[in-house]
This record gives structure tokens, C-alpha cells and sequence, in this order.
């Protein structure tokens, strides 16, 4: 499913930047799977969605985007696979709904295209540094171009069939506050974490010893090493190198158990190990601010609506994708067994 459509909109439009500091080609004739991250040649076609090739470069930009923007939410990602597969089940979907969007009439105004071609090439010193860091991504203007396009027209289709057809009523609004009494909860709290990695498919004894290690790190945590560093030289998380910072944030923003822990804890305490899908935790709190509570007001009543909005509009989008699919001729060349 194209989980998150929002965030691919912001990551649709971000990853064509990220080629400002697109690097080069990585080793590998094709691509292989090293476990825990999926490499090889930029170009290589990952998958084929009714014809149109998605490649290897497209999922790392989508991935890295992610990365250095958060755009991921706060959820912990064991592994660049990870995100690299997310990455492509939502360009899948975004090919998927561009099809039905121009199969049922929706289009781009060619000056509404000419201004976002501009717009993107501006981006560049020139036409040499634009196609130059292009090839390094193995891609071209072509294909970046109807990228763009093919976001705006998604964009569209999904506000005109969708968002325009959606209505919320103040009783709906009422009961999207009382269930969600955390977005109203102004505290934060900054968090780190150290992570023992397990994949899904682990067996009882792989647990068990992962579990054990993690066990072992928190004993040095709560015997007084320093946990920045501790995370730095034990954490499987991609946030290692930050010494486990997740950030701020609030209640609700990260995966429920360890936004759960997280808020649960004062500041500079450790609780026990707790495991998530994405393996076995030590969590600490570096700060804590805020604790007013918001009033269900005028302000907080639209941005209510907006809200429930969303949801709304996501969970067609969920469900329009999922029909397109099983219609669809798409060929995976990635996955669990690549």
C-alpha cells in the first residue's frame, strides 16, 4: 500500500532536489541484496509496473530523502532495505494511481508543467551541472521530468476524486479529540535509543539472543557508561552515529512501544529492555518540556478537520491503490528473497 501519502508528496518533490548531492555510481554490475541493504548499479530496473521500469537510483533517493528529512515519522529503521522496500511499494503505487488518473480524464495544464520544469531545472548552475549530476544518479532529464509530472498529476487526481468529496461534521470533529488526547498534549520529550536489529522471520533462539545482548548494554548504560557513546559503538539503528538521538518529539510521534516507554520515563532514567518489530530497545530521555493541554477552540477545530481530512484521504488512497494493484501487471525483481 502507499502508506503515507502525504509524506510521499513531500519526499516526490524532495528527492528530485536530493540529486543536488546525488553521488556516483556504486559497485555491482546489476544488484544484490547484502541483507540489510539492496545495491548495485544505479540503473538497475528493480521493478516494472505495467511497462514502466523503477530503478535501483529511485529507491535510494526516496530512502535517503527519508533519512535526512525525518519524513519517516520517527519509526525506527533497522536497515536501508527497509526503507528502500517502502520506498518502492509507494513509487509502485504512484505509477499505479498516475495511470488512473489520466485514464479517467485528469491532466496538467501544459503551463502548470512548463512552471514546474523551470522551477526544477533553476535548481542547477546550468545545463553541464544538471546533466552532470544526473548521470551520476543514472538518470535523465526525461525521466526526472515526468517523475514531476507525474507527482503533480497524482496531486490532482487525488484532490479533485478524493479531498474535494470529503465533508466533516462537528460531531465527527468531537470525536476525533477525545480519541486522540495526545495530539492536544503540548509535552516533548528528546529520546535515544540503542538498538539490537531483528529481522521478522526470527527464530525463538535468534531472539532470545539478541534479547541477551540487549540485556548486556543496558547493564553497562545503567552502570554508568556514557550512552551516547555506548550507542555509537553497540546500536544497530542508523542513528548510532548520532550517539541514539531520535530528536523530540510528542507523545505518539515514534512506533507506540517506545513512544510509550519514552514518555513513561523522567529524565536521565533507563527502563528494562522492550522489543518492538524492529528488535530489542534501551531507551533514555535527555529532555522534557511543555504539558499544556489544548482546548477544543475555533483554531483547534479546523485544524481538527484537517486532520480527519487526512485520514480520510489516505485511507482511499490505501484502497484505491490495493484495487489497482490487483488489476496490475507489475513484475518485482527486489524483495524478502532478493
Amino acid at each position: 500500500m502507499l502508506r503515507g501519502w502525504h509524506a510521499w508528496r513531500c519526499a516526490s518533490l524532495g528527492l528530485l532536489l536530493a540529486l543536488l548531492s546525488c553521488g556516483g555510481e556504486r559497485e555491482g554490475g546489476t544488484f544484490h541484496d547484502t541483507g540489510s541493504e539492496i545495491v548495485g548499479d544505479p540503473g538497475a530496473v528493480v521493478a516494472v509496473v505495467e511497462g514502466e521500469e523503477i530503478l535501483l537510483a529511485e529507491l535510494d533517493l526516496v530512502s535517503r530523502y527519508w533519512v535526512q528529512s525525518g519524513a519517516a515519522k520517527g519509526e525506527v529503521a533497522a536497515t536501508t532495505k527497509e526503507l528502500q522496500l517502502k520506498a518502492l511499494d509507494q513509487i509502485i503505487d504512484q505509477h499505479l494511481l498516475s495511470r488512473e488518473a489520466r485514464r479517467r480524464g485528469i491532466t496538467v495544464p501544459d503551463s502548470v508543467s512548463d512552471a514546474i520544469i523551470a522551477a526544477w531545472e533553476s535548481n542547477f548552475a546550468g545545463r553541464e551541472d544538471r546533466e552532470a549530476k544526473l548521470a551520476a544518479g543514472h538518470l535523465t532529464p526525461e525521466r526526472v521530468q515526468g517523475s514531476l509530472l507525474m507527482d503533480e498529476l497524482v496531486q490532482r487526481f487525488v484532490t479533485a476524486e478524493i479531498r474535494d468529496t470529503i465533508t466533516v461534521s462537528d460531531e465527527q470533529i468531537g470525536a476525533y479529540y477525545a480519541a486522540h488526547p495526545e495530539s492536544f498534549d503540548t509535552t516533548r520529550v528528546r529520546a535515544s535509543h540503542i538498538l539490537v536489529a531483528t529481522s521478522r522471520s526470527a527464530l525463538p533462539e535468534s531472539l532470545a539472543a539478541a534479547r541477551q545482548r540487549a540485556e548486556a548494554w543496558l547493564s553497562r548504560a545503567r552502570a554508568g557508561e556514557d550512552f551516547a557513546e555506548l550507542a555509537r559503538e553497540v546500536s544497530d539503528c542508523r542513528t548510532a552515529s548520532a550517539g541514539g538521538d531520535l530528536g523530540a518529539a510528542r507523545r505518539g510521534f515514534w512506533v507506540k512501544p517506545l513512544s510509550d516507554v519514552a514518555f513513561a520515563l523522567e529524565v536521565g532514567e533507563i527502563r528494562e529492555v522492550f522489543q518492538t518489530q524492529y528488535g530489542f530497545h534501551i531507551v533514555t530521555v535527555t529532555e522534557r518540556h511543555g504539558g499544556e493541554v489544548y482546548e477544543l477552540d475555533a483554531r483547534a477545530r479546523e485544524w481538527v478537520r484537517g486532520m480527519v481530512v487526512r485520514e480520510r484521504v489516505q485511507a482511499a488512497v490505501d484502497a484505491l491503490a490495493g484495487e489497482l494493484r490487483m488489476r496490475a501487471q507489475i513484475e518485482l525483481r527486489v524483495g524478502e528473497g532478493t
